[in-house]
């Protein structure tokens, strides 16, 4: 067994594995459809910071991708941007200055990464013309798609693949990674609820989300990031735009 980032040639086996390994999931993940055109889309758009694969026989049985998510810091302005599904509007001057809500989005060159990139693990600041602080994110990773073929599950290829990752973005100075599952699961490697950091995500499962309690984690691997990061405040874990369709 092997575990070595994508390569070009990789894209078709990727993608069959991902259809496999969810291919008796139930509701949108049902065939691993949606997860094929994240992993496409976040390609396409620069965004699959890494990806690996588990190649056995010669042939790939594993992949996991990581993508770069941002932080909006501060529960009042994760509430505004839960309460319109996270679209930003004119009336948010007040709170983060024109255009700012959608910072993490649409200022991509200040996230652009090249494969992974060394980023200052206490984060960016700016000021608004309002004076409001912004913090601009980038050292955050979100973990996912994970997928292993099925007749080799639980036999811990999966786990070796996101414990390379983790060792990768550990290794390149990201400040932390989230992951949406289940916790049983994820936490076996240290991974903990977000909603003990009052930290709450764009698809749910952090602190305001109780039917999915738990469901949205994280893992800092940067000592202290999170409290330097949020002091208290929480916030919105945001995503790379891979995750919204076409």
């Amino acid at each position: 067994m092997m575990i070595r980032k994508e390569v070009v040639d990789d894209h078709d086996g990727v993608r069959a594995v991902i259809a496999d390994a969810f291919s008796e999931m139930g509701g949108p993940s049902e065939g691993g459809g949606e997860e094929i055109a994240i992993v496409d889309r976040l390609r396409d758009a620069g965004d699959l910071s890494l990806s690996l694969v588990t190649e056995l026989g010669g042939k790939i049985v594993g992949h996991v991708a990581f993508s770069p998510v941002g932080v909006c810091v501060g529960k009042d302005v994760a509430d505004r941007l839960l309460a319109r599904g996270g679209e930003s509007s004119d009336g948010d001057d007040d709170v983060l200055g024109s255009e700012m809500m959608n910072l993490p989005l649409n200022k991509r060159e200040m996230l652009k990464l090249s494969g992974l990139y060394d980023a200052d693990s206490e984060g960016t600041h700016l000021q608004s013309e309002q004076g409001a602080e912004v913090l601009l994110p980038g050292v955050g990773m979100c973990l996912g798609p994970l997928g292993v073929r099925r007749d080799l599950q639980r036999q811990g290829l999966g786990m070796a693949l996101m414990m390379e990752g983790l060792r990768i973005c550990k290794e390149k100075g990201v400040g932390f990674v989230t992951v949406l599952g289940d916790p049983n699961y994820y936490q076996r490697v240290g991974f903990e609820a977000a909603s003990n950091w009052q930290l709450d995500g764009e698809f749910g499962g952090g602190v305001s989300d109780q039917e999915h309690a738990g469901a949205l984690q994280v893992i800092e691997l940067v000592e202290g990031y999170f409290e330097r990061l949020l002091q208290g405040r929480g916030g919105l874990i945001r995503y790379a735009d891979g995750f919204r369709g076409s």
